[in-house]
């Protein structure tokens, strides 16, 4: 077999010869040279054919070795697909399974939002029944209804000491009980008293009813006007002590102490609303005065209808004696001074009747200026403010809708009045007119 020695060491020979022939001293010494060169050359043939064989021996040794090595790795692969198949149906199960878990998770969360949307608003609506309950036992879970009105998240031992604390309340609410407490009473003096506490709805001492005062949180007597205005069945008045029950949860007192009297009524019609009042005093007046004139009339004419004889207290009277005062014997001289007397007595019965005319038709204008002078303040409060706050608007729509009730308050009363003053006159004149007439006709007869 043909050994192929390494470049690397045929370039080492023929390096080393040219290195000898260039050096070579003489021509005596250039066989020594090439016969070392040749044993040089013969070694280095060795030393390869020796490396080539370990080289040989060893690719042979390893031969088997390598055909065993990739039969492992053939199955090592095929070993790997296998589980690589099996992971990947692994996966996809998993896969599957955390997105069941995912709407499982979604739908539990949306539930415990729900859960917790309810459980806000239920506590929202039992503080405002707990803080107008008169129980005396609702302080211990007002701050946990606080707490569950405004968290975002709630635990299941805060749900069960609501639920402890409203039983609590609801025995209490069936529970009349006594104890010394701080009250506000009538004189405005604050001070410990027996109070009478019955269940959630009512409270006593000192025999004046109680309210809960959202403002000073404590017990304050009713006013005054407000126990004079509820209506007691008269059935039970021989009863110990009658106690008025708030059962509308504490909104009803507030909205009676918040109504207010007339007279603040009147204050928010303005001064429009005062003009209109001084209006109405003067027309009254004038009905009164009109009233008693036109009264008195009727009452004489009506008794000179019933007398033989005239009399010049009363316009029928004045009527009968123009004629024979004049002393005309003629019907048309007659007809001509009974005339003349009968409408002398119709601007008398008929003053100042136009006033009270004209109070019923400027007493609703002066109400609708009030308000239109209203909804300008209240136009201009929203331009300022904005219409967030109801509150700041209340005052320019209270003295709109005041002017205008009290427009018609005024003006609905003076129509009657002007209508019956003028049933008045009209009886009056329709009297005249008929006596005269057969004053008349017995000139004729």
């Amino acid at each position: 077999m043909m050994i192929r020695l390494p470049l690397i060491i045929v370039k080492t020979v023929c390096f080393y010869l040219l290195v000898n022939i260039t050096l070579m001293p003489s021509v005596s010494g250039a066989s020594d040279s090439f016969v070392e060169l040749l044993n040089q050359v013969k070694q280095s043939q060795q030393m390869a054919k020796t490396i080539h064989q370990r080289r040989e021996a060893t690719f042979l040794t390893k031969k088997n070795t390598q055909a065993q090595l990739l039969d492992d790795a053939k199955q090592a692969l095929g070993n790997a697909k296998r589980d690589n198949t099996r992971l990947h149906t692994a996966f996809d199960v998993n896969q599957a399974d955390i997105a069941q878990l995912k709407e499982q998770l979604s739908q539990q969360a949306q539930q415990t939002r729900a859960i917790g949307v309810s459980l806000k608003t239920i506590s929202e609506e039992l503080l405002l029944g707990v803080q107008a309950s008169y129980s005396g036992y609702n302080q211990g879970y007002q701050a946990l209804l606080k707490q569950l009105s405004t968290a975002s998240t709630v635990n299941i031992q805060q749900v069960n000491d609501l639920w402890v604390l409203l039983q609590q309340e609801m025995i209490a609410s069936t529970q009349i009980h006594t104890r010394d407490e701080m009250v506000s009473l009538r004189n405005g003096v604050q001070a410990s008293s027996p109070v009478i506490r019955i269940g959630s709805i009512g409270a006593l001492s000192q025999g004046q009813s109680l309210y809960l005062d959202k403002q000073l949180a404590s017990l304050t007597a009713l006013p005054q006007r407000i126990v004079q205005s509820i209506q007691f069945d008269s059935n039970t008045l021989n009863a110990i002590q009658l106690v008025p029950l708030d059962l509308s949860g504490g909104q009803l007192i507030p909205h009676l102490l918040a109504e207010p009297t007339l007279l603040q009524k009147i204050q928010q019609g303005g001064v429009i609303g005062y003009v209109i009042i001084g209006v109405a005093v003067f027309g009254l007046l004038v009905t009164l005065e009109r009233f008693i004139a036109l009264s008195w009339v009727e009452r004489k004419t009506r008794q000179q209808l019933a007398s033989v004889e005239s009399n010049v207290n009363n316009p029928l009277g004045r009527v009968i004696t123009a004629v024979d005062r004049h002393k005309v014997n003629t019907p048309d001289a007659i007809e001509a001074v009974v005339d003349e007397a009968v409408l002398k007595e119709i601007p008398s019965l008929e003053k100042r009747l136009s006033l009270l005319k004209m109070i019923y038709g400027i007493a609703p204008l002066l109400g609708l200026l009030g308000t239109v002078t209203g909804m300008i303040e209240t136009f201009q409060v929203m331009t300022f403010f904005g219409n967030s706050d109801p509150a700041l608007m209340a005052k320019g729509i209270s003295h709109a809708l005041m002017t205008t009730a009290l427009g018609l308050i005024v003006a609905i009363p003076f129509v009657w009045f002007h209508s019956y003053l003028m049933a008045k006159k009209g009886f009056v004149i329709q009297v005249l007119e008929s006596q005269s007439a057969g004053i008349i006709a017995k000139q004729y007869v």
